[in-house]
């Protein structure tokens, strides 16, 4: 009855063990069941009973290593507080293996220095043992970075440049009145001397005049560019678990600090922060570090101890340390431990992490072996180390040789709840700044399909650096879940010697197994009892197949700390000209300046902060500015106060929604305002008898000038012809002035100050004068062409340039072996006439000339000595400007008008050359216009009446008369036809007035004279 009992047991335990077993597993469980049932011998009810021992234990062990696991889970689930630093001194021992990500620390004191208590001293330990490094401090995430000798930052977040500080000084008054600051003023603020403000002047970089004398005690508050560091880093790493006070602290505090507090065996840094820096005003911030953890770790390999991130020996020190398992070196077995770590170094597997004292003891033991994937076990007074690497198997298990009982199925594959085809989980970058982030998915496409759903493990990889070695011991926990089928082997007593971690190979004809692999997860012994060993299928593949081994990209958040210090606006510019006016209701004209940056992108100021906007004189020595405040997102702003022709600093800076002041972008600018000139006629054209030109819409825009320059070149608006006297107001404009020849017609616009624009113009030929006019000629040749000659001489009745002396080029003659024969060349030439001087005023000048050459050319001038305002009006500019001044050279035009006897001179060129330059004729000549004159109602005497030039209208000074026309008054005498007797320019026409039978009568005519008149 009891064997009954027995093996209705052992079917009871295959049945519940089988439930999740595969069809093939599930048939030879059934035979073997009927096997034991039907033939129980008393040692193998023994055995079975032994078995079923050996289940409950390996039960409860696994019971214990799931709390165990729970526990770990909770420990993992508080990654992301790794890297914070807690305000404690009693925190636990925390124990840094390998190089992980920043880790936090535990703030032991905090002190205060200076004379405000600006400065904060805070002593953070990090770890419970010395260190090999503290290779970066991180405050919020920031690197301090490069330390000078002192310990002080140089570069980075905390070390700022030109920021704007302010201090008072109690100075002295020099024997010259000044006095002497001990910074660089950036501005001035104050000068007081009893309480009241004086004006004092800064006059060197750190000299200020003032009008006191000698030895008088003022106040001076100035801004200041502060440029340094706001952080000083001290770092312990108590080599041999022995240490020195730090002696920094010590100078800044010594009645808090004193050698004494050596703080020896742990790894810690003095970390001292000035509260001057805003972002540290807001309390204690978190500082962490990046260390190269224990360096005291024992190399079974090497029997040496020193740094090391290897897993397998990282385990073991914890083992043998006395905040771990309390064991000796001696109770671990070295040769064990040099295999896992020789496997870990060939798989890759690091430690690189944080362990904390507060968690239990073998919850951190497990965190260990989970980063190599293996396991450690305690037997017989000695730990044993296994790494997650197959190894070959010590031993071939057999029927004949090992076997002393049936082999017992403890599990037949691992239920659904245990056989999973996926990981998730987290772990924290070695490379990041501390926080946990989600490793890789991993999932095997296969075993997804042959399950038909995802079943995913959630693990956590705490003391894992890197995605690639997360992936690799996910895909091993994969493989290991997909076998799982465990045996218990009852074995002969030689197999004691077997311990777990072994691998095995077993053959069992039973079981079909033909050299099957195995790995040793347990063993017990009672006495009569064969040894009971607790298999686990195992498989090479598990640890050697093919896996990611590269890491995906870390996701680093795009916001930018809050804390930081907003960088200097971009492209800061100032316009302030005609562009920028305001014309006011009443018409007043209002001098503005624009304003205009780059809009910033930075969150921190676009969230909850603003823009500073400053300007002031430059020359203000009180410097004083005028502020004004602006939305985050602004990219200009119209100034409204600055004076014309003033120069004006201008300054902007954003400011962060946490009162972070960003860096001043600072320009000068002369402020235009309605100095500048107008804008331009947009365009110019001109025909015979009007100019039509581009309308300008400024707002203080008076009007258009337009004016004259003879010639198609060289037009300079000062030297050209006012064609009018008042401004223009609308277009196109008739031409009131008779024109000659090719002029460049010119219009600028003018402002309501008198500025004119840059002039815009056009070319157009007016043609010729009626040469049949002509009253003075010169003929120059005539006369033997009087003036000055330059490389040249009249020669034949012309002017010829002179053979050049320094000829000395071969004529072509000479390249086929002939005489040396110089091919004549001629000097550039030039001729200046004598002053030809119009007789009279009002005409037309021009020339009739033969010039022959290259670049000959034709200029004038006026003669300076006769040089006169010929004009009464102030409007009209002096006949000086027509001509410009003497001496001052013109491109002949062609024509040009001409003032009585203000002389005109020549000047002919011809450059040199093969061609001879030669001037055969030269003659300019004054032709004038035709022109009237009318005299109204002229009671004519029967002898005759002269028509004197000064009493007709107009009043003429006449040349030639050429026409005198009368018409007859009816008024009685009988008259009806006028006589001229003479055509006196000088005195005027005498002039009759006849009857129908041609008697001369008297009688009433009015009369009209043409001809020419001196102008």
């Amino acid at each position: 009855m009891a064997r009954l009992r027995v093996a209705a047991c052992i079917m009871l335990l295959l049945a519940v063990t089988s439930a999740a077993a595969d069809p093939v597993t599930l048939v030879t469980l059934a035979t073997f069941g009927a096997q034991v049932a039907g033939f129980l011998t008393p040692f193998q009810a023994f055995a079975i009973v032994a078995g079923l021992t050996v289940a409950r234990s390996a039960q409860a062990r696994r019971k214990q290593k799931a709390a165990q696991a729970a526990a770990r889970a909770q420990y993992n689930a508080s990654l992301q507080d790794r890297n914070v630093t807690v305000l404690s001194n009693e925190s636990s021992w925390k124990v840094v293996y390998g190089n992980p990500a920043p880790v936090g620390g535990s703030v032991v004191a905090i002190l205060s220095s200076g004379a405000k208590d600006e400065y904060k001293h805070l002593v953070v330990v990090f770890a419970a043992h010395p260190c090999q490094a503290i290779d970066e401090i991180y405050i919020e995430g920031e690197p301090v970075g490069a330390l000078d000798a002192n310990g002080w930052c140089t570069a980075g977040v905390f070390f700022e440049n030109g920021v704007d500080a302010t201090i008072t000084e109690q100075l002295t008054v020099n024997g010259s009145g000044q006095v002497t600051t001990s910074r660089t003023i950036g501005s001035l603020m104050t000068v007081q001397f009893g309480g009241e403000d004086y004006v004092g002047q800064v006059i060197g970089g750190t000299t200020i005049q003032t009008q006191f004398a000698a030895g008088t005690v003022v106040r001076v508050s100035y801004q200041y560019a502060y440029a340094g560091a706001r952080v000083n880093v001290q770092k312990h790493l108590s080599p041999g678990g022995v240490d020195t006070a730090d002696a920094f602290l010590i100078s800044q505090v010594p009645d808090k600090w004193t050698a004494a507090h050596r703080l020896s065996g742990y790894t810690y840094a003095v970390v001292t922060l000035d509260l001057n820096f805003g972002r540290f005003q807001g309390g204690p911030p978190n500082i962490s570090a990046r260390l190269r953890g224990k360096n005291d770790i024992w190399d079974f390999r090497t029997s040496t101890r020193g740094y090391t991130n290897n897993p397998a020996l990282c385990l073991a020190d914890y083992i043998a340390s006395s905040f771990g398992l309390g064991a000796t070196l001696s109770q671990i077995d070295s040769a064990a431990a040099i295999a896992a770590a020789n496997a870990c170094d060939a798989q890759g597997f690091t430690c690189d992490g944080v362990v904390d004292t507060a968690q239990a003891r073998e919850t951190n033991q497990t965190m260990l072996e989970d980063c190599m994937a293996g396991s450690s076990h305690f037997s017989a007074g000695v730990w044993r180390i296994i790494a997650g690497a197959w190894s070959s198997p010590v031993m071939d298990l057999t029927d004949e040789t090992t076997l002393a009982a049936p082999i017992e199925v403890i599990q037949a594959s691992n239920p659904r709840e245990g056989r999973y085809n996926g990981v998730r989980g987290r772990y924290v970058a070695a490379g990041g700044l501390g926080v946990s982030g989600d490793m890789p998915p991993y999932s095997v496409a296969s075993y997804l399909s042959a399950d038909g759903a995802a079943l995913v493990q959630d693990m956590d990889f705490p003391l894992t650096p890197t995605a690639a070695q997360c992936t690799k011991l996910a895909a091993i926990a994969v493989e290991r879940a997909r076998l799982g089928l465990t045996i218990r082997y009852p074995a002969h007593l030689h197999c004691w010697r077997l311990q777990p971690g072994d691998r095995v190979r077993v053959a069992n004809t039973e079981f079909g197994f033909a050299l099957k692999s195995f790995r040793v997860v347990d063993w017990d012994f009672e006495p009569s009892a064969p040894v009971g060993l607790v298999l686990t299928e195992d498989n090479a593949a598990v640890y050697t197949g093919t896996f990611n081994a590269q890491d995906y990209q870390l996701v680093t958040s795009n916001l930018r700390d809050p804390f930081a210090r907003p960088t200097a606006p971009e492209n800061l510019a100032a316009a302030s000209g005609t562009g920028v006016l305001l014309r006011a209701g009443d018409g007043t004209i209002i001098t503005r300046v624009q304003v205009t940056w780059t809009a910033t992108i930075l969150r921190n100021v676009l969230s909850g902060g603003y823009l500073q906007l400053q300007w002031r004189l430059a020359t203000d020595l009180e410097d004083r500015w005028v502020n004004v405040d602006l939305p985050a997102d602004a990219s200009g702003h119209i100034l409204q106060g600055p004076i014309d022709g003033t120069t004006i600093l201008l300054r902007v800076r954003f400011v962060s929604s946490f009162g972070m002041q960003g860096a001043w972008s600072t320009i000068t600018h002369r402020v235009l305002g309605k100095t500048e000139a107008p804008t331009a006629p947009g365009f110019v054209t001109a025909t015979q008898g009007f100019v039509f030109w581009g309308a300008v819409t400024d707002v203080d825009l008076a009007g258009y000038r337009i004016r004259a320059f003879p010639g198609a070149t060289g037009a300079v608006w000062s030297r050209a012809t006012p064609l009018h006297n008042d401004l223009l107001t609308t277009g196109p404009w008739p031409i009131s002035t008779r024109l000659y020849g090719v002029q460049t017609i010119m219009v600028v616009s003018e402002d309501t100050t008198g500025n004119i624009s840059t002039p815009v113009s056009t070319v157009l030929d007016f043609g010729q004068p009626d040469a049949s006019n002509a009253v003075q000629s010169r003929d120059y040749g005539s006369e033997g062409f009087p003036g000055t000659f330059s490389a040249s001489s009249v020669s034949g009745g012309a002017v010829v340039a002179n053979v050049d002396g320094s000829s000395n080029l071969y004529a072509l003659t000479d390249l086929y072996g002939e005489a040396d024969v110089y091919a004549t060349t001629y000097a550039a030439m030039q001729w200046v006439s004598q002053a030809f001087a119009p007789a009279y005023g009002g005409g037309t000048l021009t020339l009739s000339a033969s010039v022959v050459g290259p670049g000959a050319t034709i200029e004038y001038q006026t003669d300076g000595d006769a040089l006169s305002d010929l004009y009464s009006s102030a409007d009209v500019y002096a006949a000086s400007e027509l001509y410009g001044s003497a001496g001052a050279w013109a491109p002949w035009p062609g024509a040009t008008s001409v003032q009585r006897m203000v002389g005109i001179r020549f000047r002919v060129s011809v450059v040199g050359g093969g061609v001879q330059g030669r001037i055969n004729t030269f003659t300019p000549q004054l032709v004038m216009p035709d022109v009237r004159q009318t005299f109204s109602n002229v009671l004519v005497d029967v002898n005759g009446t002269r028509l004197a030039p000064t009493s007709g209208t107009p009043a003429r000074s006449w040349i030639l008369i050429k026409t005198v026309q009368g018409t007859p008054i009816v008024d009685g005498s009988g008259a009806v036809a006028p006589r001229v007797l003479d055509f006196s320019p000088g005195l005027g026409p005498l002039v009759q007035v006849v009857n129908g039978s041609g008697t001369a009568v008297q009688g009433r005519v009015t009369f009209d004279i043409g001809g020419l008149a001196d102008g």
